[in-house]
């Protein structure tokens, strides 16, 4: 009987399932909480209580990497990663938990690889977006419209750049059509990616205005997106 139960607890380790280890210094006896946006609003999905400055917390199987938050209780103190069937940890300090480094998801760290290469772009479109406030604001408008091209120009460098990180099936010549709905989801992808790495963007290029959905909901939705993507890519290359 023993043996057997052994044996059952093996295979059930065995399964995909997700572990998130958390080492926040100064959050002794602080609760966490593990949530995902749905309907516009958080889901809790798990919680933890830090004891000697770590905390644990496992669960079922993940479908697909998807984008999820570490809380703190009573606290605006987060941090958000992508969740995956991998042993994932945090490690930072909870008064600057969105500092914390995640180790573990492949999929994060392939996020952290895209907002590298997004940053120049980014930084460059932050920058234009200040000058072009003032300019509205003198009402100024060769200068928005001038300023206007520029910021096309960038959008198709983010689109491309977004496209060669995405699509892993360019390798072999299963590129998506132009139109499909695997090609919009790249091209929506591209128009929010500067705001989900923090950056100024165009109002009137942003997906929740064109959509009439709350910010929060548009930027988990690509998040969503994005993980999927990557996870049928990382299942089909198994497959190779």
């Amino acid at each position: 009987m023993f043996v057997i139960a052994a044996l059952m607890a093996s295979c059930k380790t065995k399964e995909p399932h997700y572990v998130v280890k958390g080492k926040i210094s100064g959050a002794d006896s602080t609760t966490f909480f593990l949530q995902k946006r749905e309907a516009g609003k958080f889901v809790k999905i798990d919680s933890a209580v830090v004891l000697k400055g770590e905390f644990t917390m496992t669960g079922g199987k993940v479908d697909y990497p998807d984008m999820v938050y570490l809380m703190a209780k009573n606290s605006r103190m987060g941090k958000s990663f992508y969740l995956e069937n991998a042993e994932i940890t945090i490690t930072g300090k909870l008064d600057s938990l969105y500092l914390a480094k995640v180790t573990g998801s492949k999929t994060q760290s392939e996020f952290d690889s895209l907002q590298a290469s997004m940053k120049p772009v980014n930084n460059k479109y932050r920058d234009l977006y200040s000058v072009y406030q003032e300019a509205e604001k003198a009402g100024n408008k060769a200068k928005t419209d001038s300023i206007d091209k520029v910021f096309d120009i960038l959008q198709k460098e983010m689109t491309q750049i977004e496209k060669d990180f995405v699509i892993c099936d360019s390798a072999h010549g299963q590129l998506p059509q132009a139109g499909s709905v695997q090609s919009r989801q790249i091209e929506i992808g591209a128009a929010l990616v500067g705001f989900l790495v923090g950056h100024a963007y165009r109002k009137n290029d942003s997906l929740a205005v064109r959509r009439n959905l709350p910010v929060g909901d548009a930027i988990h939705r690509q998040h969503v997106v994005y993980g999927k993507r990557m996870g049928v890519c990382r299942r089909r290359q198994s497959r190779q």
